[in-house]
Parts: C-alpha cells; structure tokens; sequence
C-alpha cells in the first residue's frame, strides 16, 4: 500500500520526473494491475453508495452503474493506449498502458466526489489534470506536439463516451423495466 500511495504522490506532484523514470524502468505488471483495480474501485463504489443509500435508488440499478463503469474505464485505459501505439507505429504498447494508467490516477482520486451525485462535475478537475498529464508523459516520451494534442482530444473523446454509455445503459427504459 506504501507503494501505491508513493506512486500517487510521484504521479500528481512530480510528473515529469515520475515519467522520464517511468521511461527507463519498466514497472511490474503485478503493481501495475493493482493499482489500477484499486484506484479504479474509488468512483464505482462511492457511486453506488450514493446512488444507493444517499439517492436511494434499487440496489440492483445502482450495482450495475457500479459495475459497468469500472469496467468500461478500463476498457477506455486499453483502447487509448491501443490507439496511442498504433499511431506511434507499434512502438511499446506496455509503455503506453502504464502511462494510461498512471494518467488516470486523477481522475479516480477525484472520484471521491461521488459520494455525494450533486458534486459530480468536480470530477472534471481531475479530468483537467489527467489531460496535462498526457502533455507531461507524452512530451517526455519524445512524441510531436500535434500528436499529442490529438491523443488529448482522444482521451477526451474516450472519456465522454464512457460516461456516456454507463449512464446509457443504466438509464435505459429496458433496463429500468427488467431491473427495478
């Protein structure tokens, strides 16, 4: 766990530094799959919460929303670095993974807002500071600037459409209809 919250410090207070190492050692995929479920179970599970016992919405609504956006972030964290290593010519797409998932790393500590669903637009300061955090890893990485203006306006993009579809799904009258 002291890992973890050591990488969150690096990632958020000393980016270039943390992605310039990031470049020379090769983090374990081990810590690599930890830290992504677990930084990732911050926003499912305070919006289940809040949907939940706050908003009191089914507890089975609630799961699914839960559910589906956990898993859709990680999907998005595959296809963005997916398309970043296509576009870079099949380079490293390990690099481009870690990169992903560290990038992520404010926007799931600023899940913590949903706990309360009033608050949720706050989320989108940690979205801000994921895309300057795309800028930091990718300039540091040696990638052009016009690239990576546009794998910002990917993530950006990939962003929307996951919260998109999550509320999508849970807001489907057929869904709303089967669960209740």
């Amino acid at each position: 766990m002291k890992k973890i919250i050591t990488t969150i410090f690096s990632v958020l207070f000393k980016p270039k530094e943390f992605f310039q190492h990031l470049l020379k050692h090769k983090v374990e995929s081990s810590f690599l799959l930890i830290y992504m479920i677990l930084l990732n179970l911050i926003g499912p599970t305070l919006s289940f919460y809040s949907m939940h016992f706050i908003e009191h919405i089914s507890i089975s609504r609630s799961l699914l929303y839960a559910i589906v956006t956990y898993f859709l972030d990680i999907i998005c964290i595959f296809i963005f670095a997916y398309f970043v290593n296509f576009l870079e010519g099949e380079k490293n797409f390990y690099l481009f993974l870690e990169i992903t998932i560290f990038v992520y790393t404010p926007i799931w500590l600023s899940d913590i807002v949903d706990l309360n669903q009033y608050l949720r637009p706050l989320s989108n300061l940690g979205l801000l500071y994921s895309l300057a955090l795309i800028f930091v890893a990718f300039s540091n990485i040696g990638i052009k600037r016009r690239n990576i203006f546009l794998y910002i306006f990917a993530f950006l993009i990939l962003y929307v459409l996951d919260a998109f579809f999550a509320e999508m799904i849970v807001q489907n009258p057929w869904v709303k209809m089967l669960i209740k």
